[in-house]
């Protein structure tokens, strides 16, 4: 007994292993064939190691001949099996008569088992004594081979040719580790049949390497699928996560869409709110109770305004107007007002490191995003500390640009929702405190600029935001600031307004009339048409709607062009940078007017366009004489 005990132990090694894997096949949604057949290959091995548990614990010659015809069933039986699961763990797919063929050597197996002739075990004795170490001498009975019993021989190469045919094909798709894995299984399936059939021709006296190697096989196996589990895990794991992302970008792009449909309705809806209440207040006298009235009204409109341009911003569709710009430049002139913002218990540096790239972006909006930090770092230092502005040149692996690190000492943000913060609407503060919009604005301009921003913090530690812009290949210039026009020096020029919006189009209208200018309107294409075919028209400039029902603003333009070709064109515009760039608008770089506007701003606007082009035509009539010269 003591010399089958090597070989229970494996017997439950594989019984194990064949179990294990058999339920991970039954209880996993995605069903692995290699599993199943691995599965049942283990099970007949331990089936196998059963056999020669009771052949060296046999006592005659009857009972191990008995032994000996099951043995035969299960190893063909698990070479066959082994065969199939080799298919599936390799990936490969191979001729179906191969495999077919390999079902004769189980019938072998099996005829073994019926037949009493002696064919393949015949009833010659061959008690063996042999000398184990540790275990001490050991005896069992069996019988020698039969004149057929070689044909099983057959099988062994065939099953062995078989896995390294799967082996080379593997190799030959790039997949190294399993052809190794594969190669190692050979490597150990002919080692445990050479050695069996050694001690059958009687060269050495041994036992139990052939169960060894069958063993080694299972576990070799075992830990490859495994291997190939725990991976598959990983990576449906990670799929979840990208999936849960995809979802949550899914929702963050609905919502985008929707502030942007939302804030274009709004632009086209405030622009004669504001308007007209700006007319009506200055039309008052200044002490009466009526201007008093009006004037909460426009700061209502404008505080309207400024949150449809955040919607836009948080959406990443707002109309830019991108220039070069010095970012030290841009945040020094911006201190006071930061400091403005922040009591005087937090201390604000502005540092900048030299030879810092300048960008292309739109100041306006990326005084906003200083504006927004600054904001969130106050309220995370409500007893004071400081915040840092640092301006750097962005170093390698980052592509040339400038990198913007804002500083501050604050109580920090927990990293149970550092992953939400640039989310809309969310926020850490309590209930009727900010509306939690300001960080994903900065994060939605930063991204509309091409560029990156990225939070580092730990509780009581403070927050470090790094965003980094691409440098500009252009050097920033310097502009005056805008001055408006008084209405005085106004001209009476023709002016051309198209717009879909009556209540638009009729404060627009109403302001240029009352600045001197001849105005003529239309609200489609169709007006625009009977419009262009009165011989007495004349147009100095054309404002137009980029958006109308029957038209957009480009053929709107092109018409107009073809009849009036020294015609000035800017165009008024509630919609985001996606419409205009279909358009060609934000590639032409032509004039743009947002939405809402005051009667001011479309005064100096106008003003301008027209100065403009006229002082280009000037100069092209100027240089006549000369190229003629």
């Amino acid at each position: 007994m003591r010399s089958a005990l090597p070989v229970a132990m494996l017997a439950g090694i594989s019984l194990h292993a064949g179990i294990f894997h058999l339920l991970i096949y039954a209880q996993t949604d995605e069903k692995r064939r290699a599993d199943f057949f691995f599965g049942v290959g283990a099970l007949i091995i331990a089936a196998y190691d059963i056999c020669c548990v009771g052949l060296y614990c046999s006592t005659s010659l009857e009972q191990g001949m008995t032994w000996q015809r099951l043995q035969l069933v299960f190893i063909v039986s698990a070479g066959v099996c082994f065969m199939y699961f080799i298919d599936a763990y390799a990936g490969v797919q191979k001729p179906r008569i191969a495999r077919a063929i390999a079902w004769l050597f189980p019938a072998t197996g099996v005829f073994t088992l019926l037949e009493r002739r002696g064919l393949m075990i015949s009833g010659v004795p061959a008690i063996k004594h042999i000398e184990v170490p540790i275990l001490g001498p050991v005896t069992y009975y069996e019988s020698e081979m039969g004149p057929l019993y070689y044909i099983v021989s057959l099988s062994i190469f065939y099953i062995a040719g078989y896995w390294l045919w799967t082996a080379i094909i593997v190799r030959r798709h790039g997949d190294k580790p399993r052809s190794r894995t594969i190669a190692w299984a050979i490597l150990l399936f002919a080692s445990g049949t050479l050695h069996d059939a050694l001690i059958s021709a009687q060269v050495f006296e041994s036992i139990y390497l052939l169960e060894y190697s069958w063993t080694s096989i299972i576990m070799l196996a075992g830990y490859a699928l495994a291997k190939d589990l725990a991976a598959g895990m990983r990576a449906r794991q990670a799929l979840a996560e990208s999936q849960v992302r995809f979802a949550h970008a899914e929702r963050l792009e609905s919502v985008g869409k929707l502030a942007g449909g939302v804030a274009h309705d709004l632009n086209n809806m405030l622009t004669p709110v504001v308007g007209f209440a700006q007319l009506a207040r200055n039309a008052l006298p200044a002490d009466s109770r009526e201007r008093t009235y009006l004037d909460y009204l426009v700061a209502g409109a404008e505080r309207a305004a400024a949150l449809t341009q955040q919607l836009l911003a948080f959406a990443r569709k707002q109309v830019l107007e991108v220039r070069p710009i010095d970012l030290t430049e841009a945040l020094r002139a911006l201190e006071p007002l930061l400091r403005g913002l922040l009591p005087e218990a937090i201390t604000l540096a502005i540092e900048a490191d030299p030879h810092v790239p300048a960008v292309e972006a739109d100041r306006g909006q990326l005084d906003q995003v200083w504006m927004n930090l600054a904001s969130n770092a106050r309220d995370a230092m409500p007893q004071g500390g400081k915040l840092t502005y640092h301006i750097s040149a962005a170093t390698s692996p980052e592509p040339h640009g400038a990198v913007i690190t804002v500083m501050d000492t604050g109580k920090g943000i927990p990293s149970t929702v550092a992953d939400r913060i640039f989310e809309p609407f969310f926020s850490t503060k309590p209930r009727g405190e900010g509306t939690g919009l300001g960080l994903s604005i900065v994060h939605g301009i930063v991204e509309q600029h091409g560029g990156r921003i990225n939070v580092e913090s730990s509780p009581g530690q403070g927050a470090t935001f790094r965003l980094f812009f691409p440098a500009s290949a252009h050097q920033p210039v310097p502009s005056p600031p805008p001055e408006l026009t008084s209405r005085a020096a106004l001209g009476n020029e023709q002016v051309l307004v198209v717009d879909d919006d009556h209540a638009v189009l009729h404060f627009v209208v109403e302001v240029l009339k009352r600045s001197g200018y001849r105005v003529n309107a239309a609200s489609s294409g169709a007006e625009l048409q009977d419009l262009l075919s009165q011989a007495e028209l004349s147009i100095d400039l054309l404002l137009t709607d980029v958006v109308l029902p029957d038209i957009d603003g480009p053929r709107v333009h092109t018409l107009v062009s073809e009849r009036f070709p020294a015609a000035a064109c800017m165009y008024m515009t509630g919609h985001a940078d996606n419409v205009l760039g279909s358009r060609g608008l934000l590639r032409e770089r032509v004039d743009l007017l947002r939405k809402p506007f005051s009667a001011d701003e479309v005064l100096d606007r106008v003003r301008r366009c027209l100065t403009t082009v006229q002082a280009k035509r000037a100069q092209r009539e100027a240089s006549k004489p000369r190229s003629q010269t």
